[in-house]
């Protein structure tokens, strides 16, 4: 006889014995009801059935869980690392614009100011006019 549902206590009057039954058992005889070994054995093995899969269900959510972060957590380095990233960039590009300006501002001074560069001539290409002596030093 297979267990269909919750245990219930009936009592046989015979006997005056309280005998742990099926939902559907009648016990007039003893030979009706299960004995409580098996109904034990039954009782036992669906707890181990309903304990194993819990613990199957909280496996698995633990090892969801854990994969989902391991993979938020490298997303998360890859979004630092490419701010970092970013930050170096700008500063170059800050830098870079600087250079620029200061181009700009030494090529406009070279195509408007004369003396600018007669200078300019003078220091970096160690021109001189004919009538100037020079003197240079070795450090």
């Amino acid at each position: 006889m297979r267990w269909s549902g919750r245990l219930r206590q009936a009592d046989n009057p015979r006997s005056r014995k309280i005998y742990r039954c099926f939902p559907n058992c009648r016990p007039s005889r003893e030979k009706d009801c299960p004995s409580p070994r098996e109904i034990h054995t039954e009782m036992h093995s669906n707890v181990n059935a309903r304990r194993l899969i819990a613990w199957i269900y909280a496996v698995l959510f633990i090892g969801i869980g854990t994969l989902s972060g391991v993979f938020f957590f490298r997303t998360y380095q890859e979004y630092a690392q490419y701010q970092r990233l970013e930050a170096e960039s700008r500063q170059k590009l800050v830098q870079a614009e600087q250079k620029l300006k200061d181009q700009e501002r030494v090529l406009e001074r070279l195509r408007s100011d004369p003396d600018y560069v007669a200078k300019v001539i003078r220091q970096q290409l160690r021109y001189a006019k004919p009538s100037e002596l020079i003197f240079r030093f070795e450090d």
